[in-house]
């Protein structure tokens, strides 16, 4: 502005303002620096992973809590599932996501995520020759199923003689973080 003492006049990011506002120097001066805003993005991103663990644990828990429970066809829980009423009962409790009670229609609904990236909480597929099955995988290459009549629900490997030749992939519902 004119009569302003160019000497006093500091600058923002190499730029003199004397030449600006006071207002658009003022609001400048308090808007935060990249490393407060990279910062607060940090914390973010960190808060939404701790997050996502939490209820990657929940998902956990609460299957484990189902082994021993009876298999029955068409079920799903609180006491008795089959194996997408297993999946279908725990993502409602726990995330309060719906799914339909058909694995094969919960395959259509998951992100398809590579085996090697598998976390604790995704589900694993079966399919081939026929078969459709669906577990909660819980990691060290295991999952809690609702396998069989004769069997219940039961924590076992996502590699077994039958699982290994039939499975399809792994589907991911609790969002990357």
């Amino acid at each position: 502005p004119a009569g302003a003492d160019p000497a006093a006049a500091t600058s923002l990011q190499g730029l003199p303002t004397q030449d600006l506002p006071a207002a658009a120097v003022g609001a400048a001066t308090e808007l935060p620096s990249f490393d407060q805003a990279a910062s607060a993005q940090q914390a973010r991103k960190l808060s939404l992973q701790r997050r996502e663990t939490a209820l990657r644990s929940a998902v956990v828990a609460l299957a484990k809590k189902q082994i021993g429970d009876r298999y029955i066809a068409g079920r799903s829980g609180p006491t008795s599932f089959d194996c997408s009423g297993l999946t279908k009962y725990v993502f409602a409790k726990v995330l309060g996501k719906s799914l339909p009670h058909y694995s094969r229609t919960q395959y259509s609904r998951v992100k398809h995520i590579p085996l090697k990236t598998a976390e604790p909480g995704d589900l694993v597929f079966y399919f081939r020759g026929g078969a459709h099955h669906v577990g909660i995988y819980v990691g060290g290459g295991r999952m809690v199923h609702a396998a069989n009549p004769r069997r219940g629900v039961v924590l076992g490997s996502i590699g077994g003689p039958w699982y290994a030749r039939s499975f399809t992939g792994i589907g991911r519902l609790i969002a990357d973080a």
